[in-house]
């Protein structure tokens, strides 16, 4: 997983589509990167234009490129909890048979929570799939932690370049020019494929029908109040 374009590998090998089909109901969307769908001018469209997607052909084409045409092997330890509508336990078996489909051999490793958590926070674990949210819906939040300490977790050192854009990122106040920013930060995100964003889920909250436009933020539990009206 040191090399780039292992790690393009594993990306390229996950049928993202089927994970969300099969153990979510549907009910998810996909951001190209770490910044999600509705912070700061992240779009699905994005995912769609530069993000990952399910492709063995190309992820057999960069192993070729790593080295190890057959696959290789890592382990993933993740914590044994409920996520969303399914388990982390569910989302790493069904990632570990995608990528056997190109020889990659992922070995599961569940830790309770705890653990996990103290394994994941001092950057001991090869990999690992993890949750990640924010109590604001500040874009820095996201782009700042997912180049600084997370990335540390990872044993990633971002170049200057993405460091540098991240703090541009955070400067910027016009909404346009801000989000051409963190596109290109999204697009060196993925290119480098340190992070592999496998879902988004759609939060569906219940509204007494008295009540009208009602918008939950890209935070999920955030709620727009200033749009919110009586029904007619």
């Amino acid at each position: 997983l040191a090399k780039r374009e292992a790690r393009q590998a594993v990306a390229a090998a996950i049928d993202y589509d089927g994970m969300i089909k099969a153990l979510v109901g549907g009910f998810s969307e996909r951001p190209p990167a770490f910044l999600p769908n509705g912070i700061a001018g992240t779009t699905a469209a994005q995912t769609k234009a530069f993000g990952f997607r399910e492709d063995i052909a190309k992820a057999r084409q960069y192993l070729a490129a790593a080295g190890v045409p057959d696959g290789f092997e890592f382990e993933l330890g993740y914590p044994s909890a409920a996520y969303f509508s399914t388990s982390y336990a569910l989302l790493t078996q069904k990632m570990q048979s995608d990528l056997a489909r190109v020889g990659i051999r992922m070995t599961l490793k569940p830790m309770d929570n705890v653990n996990w958590r103290s394994q994941f926070n001092g950057g001991k674990l090869q990999a690992t799939v993890a949750p990640w949210n924010s109590p604001s819906p500040n874009p820095y939040l996201w782009t700042g932690a997912s180049t600084q300490r997370v990335a540390g977790r990872m044993r990633w050192t971002p170049s200057p370049e993405l460091k540098d854009l991240v703090r541009a990122g955070a400067a910027e106040i016009d909404p346009a020019k801000q989000g051409a920013i963190h596109e290109k930060i999204a697009r060196i995100i993925v290119d480098n494929a340190n992070y592999v964003t496998l879902m988004q889920p759609i939060y569906r909250i219940a509204v007494h029908k008295n009540v009208s436009d009602v918008h939950l933020t890209a935070n999920v539990w955030k709620m727009e109040l200033s749009k919110v009206r009586p029904a007619n």
